[in-house]
């Protein structure tokens, strides 16, 4: 590889909206050797023909139905003849990454040391006080340890999948890869099978958010009378945050007006949710514990003491809606 494929390889990426672990390009650390990186491809082919030594065109370089040849042929040069600098502002952007890379793998090394064979498991601890945007950029470098290449949907998946989640949630990256959270960590690999029920979600204060196929949205009228008996809308107090996620076996709650705790999976069948739309449905918990059934049951953890901060949410299911 010479200085101009490193030049149009971070064209290219900066093209795509590659984050920093793409935008390093040939700089990226690694364990192949570039020896000619600095040196110009026509530098290179001089020096070849002065010292009589024989090479090889790829006659497909010259074809422009390929990206490449179309940044190396048209776009590349339109842009140097308009900014003669840019190749040395594109090459000083890709070092910057290629720095911010190694440090990363540094801190990653402290977070999760690597590991011969297996699944990834990052403590959950190691995490917890790291931001949206600092865990997208160690994600991607957490996952790569295990041969995964996150996408900037995974990566912002995980990093809210990482400050959201409770034991026992899953979620699925593509290729496969499956995600756990355990009561103290976090499990990356293909042997964690996933469900195919998506990640939780924070329920927010304001405006609305998809779960699967439901939309809760927050800030809707409460019943005038004080009495929430519709069950695909509810009063829950403000004081804790909330979260959707998927019911799971075993799941209890404590219904309101009931002596005690029930199966999740019993409340269910009640309400006539059996077989394939069973498997899907949510529930709404507070810490860990479930508050709502959508369209089923509320619990006693539910009510809202009166003068306490109450968020009011309705939920509808996005593709009965769409049916109609």
């Amino acid at each position: 590889h010479t200085h101009d494929d490193n030049v149009e390889t971070i064209l290219m990426r900066v093209m795509r909206g590659a984050g920093a672990r793409g935008l390093a390009a040939l700089y990226a650390p690694g364990d192949v050797l570039r020896p000619l990186l600095e040196l110009a491809r026509e530098e290179i082919a001089r020096y070849a023909a002065a010292h009589a030594l024989r090479w090889v065109e790829d006659p497909s370089n010259e074809s422009l139905a390929f990206f490449r040849n179309r940044i190396r042929h048209e776009i590349l040069p339109a842009l140097l003849a308009a900014r003669p600098s840019l190749a040395d502002e594109l090459l000083d952007i890709a070092r910057r990454a290629g720095a911010l890379r190694r440090e990363l793998a540094h801190v990653v090394d402290t977070i999760a040391p690597r590991r011969e064979h297996g699944p990834l498991v990052v403590a959950a601890a190691a995490l917890a006080d790291y931001d949206p945007e600092a865990l997208r950029l160690l994600w991607s470098e957490l996952a790569s340890r295990i041969g995964v290449v996150l996408d900037a949907r995974g990566s912002a998946g995980l990093a809210r999948f990482t400050r959201d989640a409770a034991a026992g949630d899953r979620m699925q990256l593509s290729g496969g890869v499956g995600v756990l959270r355990r009561r103290d960590a976090i499990v990356v690999g293909a042997t964690v099978q996933d469900s195919g029920v998506p990640a939780p979600r924070l329920l927010p204060r304001s405006g609305s958010v998809e779960w699967g196929g439901w939309r809760f949205q927050a800030g809707a009228a409460k019943d005038a009378t004080g009495k929430e008996k519709n069950p695909w809308r509810i009063s829950l107090p403000a004081a804790a945050p909330l979260r959707v996620r998927g019911w799971r076996p075993g799941d209890r709650m404590h219904g309101a007006g009931d002596l005690a705790p029930r199966r999740v999976k019993r409340f269910l069948r009640d309400a006539g949710v059996v077989g394939p739309e069973r498997a899907g449905w949510p529930v709404v918990v507070s810490g860990e514990e479930i508050v709502w059934i959508p369209g089923v049951r509320r619990s006693d953890a539910a009510t809202v003491r009166s003068g306490r901060p109450e968020a009011v949410y309705v939920c509808e299911r996005i593709e009965r809606r769409r049916e109609r």
